[in-house]
């Protein structure tokens, strides 16, 4: 398996003359995202009630979509586009999505319950499952679950640190209103689709 500097650098090749195409989905994913969390501050019980049925039944399939379309990106070399964010609003993918996303956040939030740590060590455990249930939609929400932490085991370190790596860019974008955002994760979404597909190829192997 290539190293995290490798397939770093494997990304950004990826993305050479293609980052207007990638920015505009992001942006738009952002907004979209942005106009959702603004419902959340709201005191009426109806806009609290009209949230969580947005964080379920669009922010969730939509952040699968998210997540696809740089995997189609980076294994077809189809260019990502504003409306490849809604694949998941389809028959195919819609409620798997909906349904395995949910479970993904409730175990990783009730592991972080426990402790910090083993959060950590579930939440990437669970890292693949999007893109694993993207190119398998007729597993079962948990079967792509076990599968992603089946697939992580050995490599957990590999991937955390390069979480870390974007973890301190996204800080560091503060210093200018998080604007490189729109750079830093579409290069890691790219990132996170080359090291699924390196993990892939190594078990295939």
């Amino acid at each position: 398996m290539k190293t995290n500097s490798e397939i770093r650098l494997a990304a950004r090749e990826a993305l050479k003359g293609k980052w207007g195409g990638v920015i505009v989905p992001t942006l738009v994913y952002f907004v979209l995202m942005g106009v959702i969390a603004a419902i959340s501050g709201s005191e009426s019980s109806l806009l609290s009630l009209v949230y969580i049925i947005l964080q379920i039944g669009v922010v969730l399939p939509l952040g699968f979509g998210f997540v696809m379309m740089f995997l189609n990106f980076v294994r077809d070399g189809q260019q990502p586009a504003v409306g490849n964010m809604f694949v998941a609003f389809n028959e195919t993918y819609y409620k798997k999505a909906v349904v395995t996303m949910l479970l993904v956040n409730v175990y990783t939030f009730l592991w972080m319950l426990l402790l910090i740590v083993p959060g950590i060590i579930k939440a990437i455990d669970y890292s693949m499952t999007a893109m694993i249930l993207a190119e398998n939609p007729d597993l079962k929400p948990n079967e792509a679950i076990d599968r992603s932490a089946a697939m992580m085991r050995g490599h957990r370190m590999t991937l955390f640190l390069m979480i870390l790596g974007c973890v301190g860019l996204c800080i560091l974008s503060a210093i200018l209103l998080f604007i490189p955002l729109l750079w830093i994760v579409p290069y890691y979404q790219t990132v996170l689709a080359k090291f699924y597909l390196e993990l892939k190829n190594e078990q295939a192997a």
